[in-house]
């Protein structure tokens, strides 16, 4: 997916980061470096996860396009009685445009794969760092924990829904 930095998609991303509530809790230079370890790890499972979906996903558009062109068969074959400079571009208008309607129930099961990897890892953070704390700084981290996943929910929706409307947006070409 080609965003342009700090493009809306990123900054949902960078909303998630658990890193800065983390370090909200006063760190030592050791639990600090402990943290980037365990940012690293999990950041490569976020990686991974999406790279997964992602490939699942471009095998549900491609035979999506395959749905396309054989449902629009008629329109299809009057196309093929076009000039042949003119066919080309009236098949990619017919292939966006049928996109745009069957895409979106395709892509919106993703939501929730997205939903869960993110949940899962973020999750799987705060529980990676809580054994790193000190006694007085357990608390903090709890407070640190709450205040962020009590936003976490919009944060993740706004992530998931620019996803799946970018993927949208460059399966049909246009601005949904």
């Amino acid at each position: 997916m080609q965003e342009t930095k700090d493009s809306p998609l990123d900054r949902a991303s960078d909303a998630l980061d658990p890193e800065p509530s983390i370090k909200s809790v006063k760190l030592t230079a050791k639990q600090q470096k402990s943290l980037a370890a365990i940012m690293a790890k999990r950041g490569g499972e976020i990686e991974a996860g999406m790279e997964k979906i992602g490939k699942r996903i471009e095998k549900d558009v491609e035979g999506l396009t395959a749905k396309i062109l054989k449902k629009n068969d008629t329109e299809l074959q009057a196309i093929k009685k076009l000039p042949a400079d003119q066919q080309d571009a009236k098949i990619e208008a017919l292939v966006k445009k049928s996109m745009g309607e069957m895409l979106p129930p395709v892509i919106l099961p993703y939501k929730k794969d997205v939903s869960t990897l993110f949940r899962t890892t973020m999750t799987n953070i705060f529980a990676d760092v809580a054994p790193l704390m000190t006694p007085g700084q357990k608390p903090l981290l709890a407070a640190a924990r709450t205040k962020y996943f009590a936003t976490f929910d919009k944060k993740l929706e706004s992530f998931t829904t620019l996803f799946c409307d970018d993927i949208i947006k460059e399966s049909t070409g246009s601005a949904s």
